[in-house]
């Protein structure tokens, strides 16, 4: 037995003959890198963020991260601050039309002008 595996058995060219490797091995008479293997795998997914925490963007490239209560009521309060925002422009704006308006309507009386056709509010 000892003289076996000293001298393994030969092939029909002479050489000794070496039992294969699983195929697809590398270095086995079988592995040609250039034959594809199967459909190329796709990366593993990163793992998954907490549902329970979510980015909240606070301005000027701040974020916080809240759970989700602390983020209703941040973004609540936030909705509520633009809703004053909104309402004291849009007052703002109103003034403002009215000026341009009684100050044209002080050029026309001095400049002797008919008044123009009124037009509708939008």
């Amino acid at each position: 037995t000892l003289q076996g595996l000293q001298n393994p058995p030969l092939n029909p060219q002479g050489t000794p003959q070496i039992p294969p490797k699983p195929c697809g091995a590398p270095n086995s008479r079988w592995w040609d890198p250039k034959i594809p293997r199967g459909p190329p795998r796709d990366p593993p997914a990163p793992p998954r963020p907490d549902p329970q925490r979510v980015f909240v963007a606070l301005g000027y490239g701040f974020f916080a991260e809240l759970t989700l209560p602390e983020a209703l009521r941040h973004l609540d309060r936030r909705s509520r601050l633009l809703d004053k925002l909104s309402e004291s422009l849009t007052r703002d704006g109103a003034k403002i039309r009215a000026h341009i308006r009684l100050v044209l309507e002080g050029l026309r009386e001095l400049q002797g002008l008919q008044d123009p056709p009124v037009p509708p509010d939008p």
